[in-house]
């Protein structure tokens, strides 16, 4: 099925051959090309048609098997190149020596035939690893088609597939630069049975894609187009399960690392994102269904820069006809099965130098790099999807048609062996693939990287896999910018309509309501912070170092006090104020805040120190008197609820100012830039700690718990926070990695150190409900939900029905558990409703938030009536007290929040 540019698409009828709908016909053409046209009778084929008349009249038919070899053994005489007439001499003495003399009826122009010989210079790399998950990019192409009139079906396609330029690898210019050399210098005889035709593979930059189409039309060069939809590749995941290691790679201690590791390591966790922006295997495909819809014999699915001599074309198109003879003599004698040849490679020269080079006199191809490959029409075998671009993309399917080269002594992980060596294809009927004549690749404009040397093959490949991390980032930030309008200023635990609305309910009825709670935790922060504050300073110092500015704890200590306490108080006591000052507009809420983050974040006598080496010193959960445990960070959860207090604060004013009067004295900001400047600069210099010093790697980063989980969460806050909307998208992007190590393949959560499982289990439904509040503002929620891993938990897969954390939610709220589990319906029936009469209000709503999200993707979770009633519980939130919500970390005032209100 082929879409043509004015849009219409033909379905091949039952039984029939492809279909192609040329832009100017209205009528589809049902090309059959399964025999070749005939041609003039050349000796050769006189000679087999004379021997099998005599075979079939003396009843010896296995005689033109024996001229078979003969012809094979006839080819290497007329070899130019003498090394490849040896590699055959041995396999065809003995035909030679039965039929002297006869190798001369052979047309003696024959351009020979042989199997390849490929010298390709590459780095052994034992890094790589295997490809990705099931592939989605496929099902979301939908190319569209400039086609010639495909009424007179041609014998040869060359296509070629046109992709975004990779910097450092490739120069940017020279894209166009190589494109128009081939229109304007390849010349390769008569279009009657040769179409060439271009596919553009997902253009990223609308003005390059401009510039391709209209040099394109410029010289009449039919071309297809696969769209690239950037919404459609903002659903592609990121990959944590690395085939058949089963570990969370996302997560992993970063270790020390190279710059082929890094890069290599990247490109496994973007490959969903690889294969769809960069498709070039699904591209390749398109070509041998575009090059079959022309109804073409032979089809070219070859690389953009490919450009063919009118000597090298003369050689292909002689192999390659000669062959159809040879074939249909064969089917014309009534001979037995041989071997059929439906694969031919053409080995490549890769220029060092620019391309005028190729059309002087004193030009010589040097053809040793990895070959293109040439299809017949009913060759069955096509390019693995599964294997992103620069990723064994094109070696992969040489290996599966036996082709020697030196990707055989690479390091392949079992289930790429599993793809390529241990499936070898069935549609080469054991002989060896041919080749054919050569190409050219046209100069990259990086001269360094195109030599003949296994130093230049190195930095080819790390080149190729920097520019392909760079192009993906690059899309990371036209996501959030085009789809997701990211802004450091917006709200990510508080919705601002909730705001207004409240402001408009404050004009019209003062502190009544839902602002009674609201404005009476305002008022006692006020007379706190009047009469102490809140400073890390205010507790003797418990870290070894000695010093009263340095964020500790020790719960092993009752007597010490505790920092991780005097954190929350300030946190939740600038929330309420600066929620109260963008709903009242008085100023004195606004001020108190300010004099508070000021104590805590920029005042150098009472400001903590942005590290948490020893946030947890408890013994019980791992710490010692040297350095904390891995919970330790959990004594700063509440982040993601003061960087929106921030927000709050830097915003140009409040909401609603109370009166008239007031309104040009409140719409001021209450911050100066300076001071602004200085909080920022300890967010930034506490973000900068959590992700490159040693403790936070080791003991947060890489804990397998819960507190992992709570570290990305508050390294994701502050992300966004700092205007870093890329760690932001990656962050969320790979929490389900946390499923791997925290979650069971039941859904149990095993226990962490140092802390009770009740309240671990429960700490850990507070901090997965947060999690899906975040990742629902980046439309991630349904990925997160149906992360799965296989029975043998080696792979990462997708469950439509429910991945782990579904499980998760089944095995941990009494009232999604599965009935037959839990003793049947009646009992699973009595556990809920025992369930809603006894759980706290804070409990309730967080089962209630976390049910929400589950339910629409979770169909196990659906199909009980009791879950969904849960879903539907309505939950007094102004009822929900706020130090229960401290409790767990959770933002004060809920009905104030995005997740209750989108």
């Amino acid at each position: 099925m082929v879409q043509v540019a004015d849009g219409s698409v033909a379905p091949a009828p039952p039984g029939a051959g492809v279909v192609v709908v040329a832009a100017d016909r209205n009528a589809p053409v049902v090309v059959d090309d399964s025999t070749a046209p005939d041609g003039p009778l050349s000796p050769g084929k006189k000679l087999l048609r004379r021997v099998a008349t005599r075979a079939r009249r003396s009843g010896l038919r296995l005689a033109l098997g024996v001229i078979f070899v003969f012809g094979l053994g006839s080819l290497a005489l007329t070899a130019r190149n003498a090394s490849f007439s040896r590699v055959w001499h041995s396999s065809v003495s003995g035909a030679r020596s039965s039929l002297a003399g006869g190798a001369g009826l052979l047309r003696s122009a024959t351009r020979t035939v042989v199997p390849v010989l490929v010298h390709h210079h590459r780095d052994e790399d034992p890094q790589q690893d295997s490809a990705a998950a099931d592939d989605s990019s496929s099902d979301s192409r939908k190319p569209s088609s400039e086609l010639r009139s495909a009424a007179d079906p041609v014998r040869y396609a060359l296509l070629r597939v046109i992709g975004n330029a990779l910097p450092p690898r490739h120069d940017p210019a020279r894209t166009l630069q190589n494109l128009r050399f081939i229109l304007e210098h390849e010349r390769l005889g008569d279009a009657a049975e040769l179409a060439r035709h271009w596919v553009l593979n997902r253009i990223l930059d609308p003005g390059v894609r401009a510039q391709l189409t209209a040099l394109l039309r410029e010289f009449g060069a039919p071309f297809t187009e696969i769209p690239f939809e950037l919404a459609a590749y903002a659903q592609c995941p990121y990959r944590v399960v690395i085939e058949d290691e089963g570990v969370d790679r996302a997560h992993a201690p970063p270790g020390d690392k190279g710059e082929w590791a890094t890069v290599q390591e990247l490109s496994e966790l973007m490959d969903a994102k690889n294969r769809y922006a960069l498709g070039v295997n699904a591209a390749r495909n398109a070509m041998i269904e575009i090059g079959r819809g022309l109804g073409a014999r032979w089809i070219l699915p070859w690389d953009q820069n490919a450009f063919l001599t009118d000597e090298a074309w003369h050689h292909i198109k002689t192999d390659l006809t000669y062959q159809d003879k040879l074939t249909a003599a064969a089917a014309a004698a009534a001979a037995p099965p041989t071997p059929e040849l439906k694969y031919f490679l053409t080995p490549m020269d890769r220029l060092t130098q620019e391309n005028d080079v190729v059309l002087t006199p004193a030009y010589r191809a040097n053809p040793w790099e990895e070959p293109q490959l040439i299809f017949r029409a009913d060759a069955a075998e096509r390019f693995d999807e599964r294997f992103r671009y620069g990723k064994r993309d094109k070696v992969a399917l040489l290996v599966r048609l036996r082709v020697p080269g030196v990707w055989t002594q690479w390091g392949w992980s079992p289930w790429e062996r599993r793809r390529t060596f241990d499936n070898v294809s069935r549609d080469i009927d054991g002989v060896t693939v041919p080749q054919t004549g050569y190409v050219v690749r046209l100069y990259s404009g990086v001269p360094g990287l195109e030599v003949e040397d296994k130093a230049a093959a190195y930095w080819r490949e790390l080149k190729r896999g920097e520019g392909i991390i760079s192009v993906l980032h690059g899309l990371e930030a036209r996501v959030m910018r085009e789809l997701f309008a990211f802004s450091p200023a917006h709200l990510r635990v508080y919705d601002a309509h909730a705001l207004r609305a409240m402001a408009t309910l404050y004009a019209d009825k003062g502190s009544r309501g839902p602002l009674r709670q609201l404005t009476q935790d305002a008022t006692a922060a006020l007379i706190t912070h009047a009469r102490r504050g809140w400073t890390v300073t205010s507790n003797a110092p418990l870290d070894p170092l000695n010093r009263t500015t340095v964020f500790a704890n020790d719960v092993d200590a009752p007597e010490a006090h505790d920092d991780a306490q005097l954190l929350r108080d300030m946190a939740y006591n600038v929330t309420a104020l600066a929620l109260v000052w963008q709903v009242t507009g008085e100023p004195r809420f606004a001020a108190a805040a300010l004099d508070a983050l000021d104590a805590w974040c920029v005042n150098q006598s009472t400001a903590m120190e942005p590290t948490l080496d020893f946030a947890d010193m408890s013994r019980a959960a791992g710490g010692s008197d040297r350095v904390g445990a891995a919970s330790g960070i959990r004594h700063t959860s509440v982040l993601p609820i003061l960087l929106d207090a921030m927000r709050l604060l830097f915003s140009a004013g409040p909401v609603s100012p109370t009166t008239a009067g007031e309104k040009e004295k409140a719409s001021q900001a209450p911050l100066g830039p300076t001071a602004k400047t200085r909080i920022v600069a300890w967010v930034e210099r506490l973000y900068h700690y959590v992700r490159t010093a040693e403790h936070p790697l080791a003991q947060f980063r890489a804990a397998p718990s819960l507190y992992g989980l709570q570290y990305d969460l508050q390294v994701a806050s502050m992300a966004a926070f700092l205007n870093d909307s890329q760690t932001f998208r990656y962050t969320l992007g790979t929490l389900q990695g946390r499923l791997v190590t925290m979650v069971d393949e039941r859904g149990q959560l095993p226990p962490a150190p140092g802390v009770a499982q009740a309240a671990y289990e429960m700490l850990s439904l507070a901090a997965w409900g947060q999690a899906l509040d975040a990742a629902q503002q980046l439309n991630m929620t349904t990925h997160l939900l149906q992360f799965d891993l296989t029975p043998d938990r080696k792979e990462e897969t997708v469950s439509t029905a429910g991945g782990l954390l579904c499980r998760m939610v089944a095995a941990q709220i009494p009232c999604c558990r599965d009935p037959l589990a839990d003793g049947g319906a009646a009992e699973a029936e009595g556990a809920c409703v025992t369930l809603l009469q006894r759980a706290a209000p804070v409990h309730l709503f967080i089962y209630r938030r976390l049910v929400r999200h589950a339910l629409p993707v979770c169909a196990a979770l659906r199909a009980l009536a009791s879950c969904s009633s849960l879903a539907a519980v309505a939950v007094a939130l102004d009822d929900v007290p706020t130090d229960e919500l401290r409790r767990y970390s959770l933002a004060p005032y809920p009905h104030l929040l995005r997740s209750t209100t989108e």
